[in-house]
């Protein structure tokens, strides 16, 4: 497999780099298990974010890091566990030139059967005695408007490791660099207004959010404004009601979950009440999942995630 080129674009770019990415829940039928040839995939999206200085292609030091990112370990109820990025490569796809992964997580008594450290491949294995509990997840960037897409499995690897391997890899891989990388997921914000609307009030309001920079919108306007003054790179904050609680048209109520919906944030916890009852709402953790079937095979997987990615952008746009 060919590294990527570095050369890239001669300009300099001196602003917060943006990327959207996808998160995918992926599980197997009947519990799991692999019944056919038919794999059901759950999708959750997300933008990534990089601030960085630097000459060159963005795609290409993505490529770069994924395809030379070190494995981490981690231990887990006593056994450790070994994360690595396999199989990545750059193809094409309907004229788009798009970048297809996996993020595994392997027992670390179990890597040298599982996982090709020389040529960074999944060595497919399943065990049809007991239950494989190592496991990995596809992931696919379209380098054509910087959307990634990747899997999450329920209980094994979470959007929380995705956020961590991510991060950690590539901060790792370019640590003589002043390069951070941060993930935000994309909700819905029909479905966090429906939420609120539930209930009689809002107690208390929590939320992690980014800078928008260089991006720009009516509705969160403000809030970009107070951060840029500040020069805030990200505000963690909770606000709390008085008696009657918080104004659910207030904008620091309004502007933040307009932020979070466009991916510009990783936290977003609603303190709510509806007579005596009070819960403590997180959003990320209630996020939609959009349910596609492939046959598991690269071609088809990329073909599936790619467009329900442009079905779900397109209908968050039609809203």
């Amino acid at each position: 497999m060919k590294g990527c080129n570095k050369s890239g674009d001669n300009c300099k770019i001196y602003f917060q780099q943006t990327y959207v990415i996808i998160f995918i829940l992926t599980f197997y039928t009947d519990f799991g298990e692999r019944v056919g040839r038919i794999k059901v995939s759950r999708l959750i999206f997300g933008r990534l974010f990089l601030d960085d200085w630097f000459e060159g292609s963005l795609i290409d030091k993505i490529y770069d890091f994924l395809l030379h990112a070190e494995e981490i370990k981690e231990i887990s109820r006593g056994v450790t566990f070994c994360w690595v990025f396999a199989d990545v490569e750059k193809t094409v796809f309907e004229n788009k030139t798009v970048i297809f992964g996996k993020l595994a997580k392997i027992k670390e008594e179990k890597i040298h059967e599982r996982y090709d450290k020389k040529t960074r491949r999944i060595i497919e294995k399943i065990d049809e005695d007991e239950q494989d509990i190592d496991c990995y997840s596809d992931f696919v960037i379209d380098c054509s408007d910087k959307i990634i897409t990747f899997e999450e499995k329920t209980g094994i690897i979470r959007i929380k490791n995705y956020k961590k391997i991510f991060s950690t890899t590539y901060n790792q891989y370019y640590k003589g660099e002043f390069s951070r990388l941060k993930i935000g997921v994309i909700p819905e914000k029909e479905r966090i207004y429906d939420m609120l609307n539930e209930y009689d009030k809002i107690n208390y309001i929590k939320y992690n959010i980014y800078s928008p920079n260089p991006k720009d919108r009516d509705e969160f306007r403000s809030i970009k404004k107070i951060m840029e003054n500040g020069n805030f790179g990200r505000w963690n904050s909770k606000i709390t009601g008085k008696e009657e609680g918080i104004k659910k048209d207030n904008m620091f109520v309004k502007q933040p979950i307009e932020l979070i919906d466009d991916g510009y944030g990783d936290e977003l916890k609603f303190g709510l009440q509806k007579g005596e009852k009070q819960d403590e709402i997180d959003y990320i953790t209630k996020i939609k999942k959009t349910v596609v079937k492939t046959t598991g095979t690269k071609k088809d997987i990329i073909k599936a995630f790619i467009k329900a990615k442009e079905e779900y952008f397109k209908r968050k746009k039609e809203k």
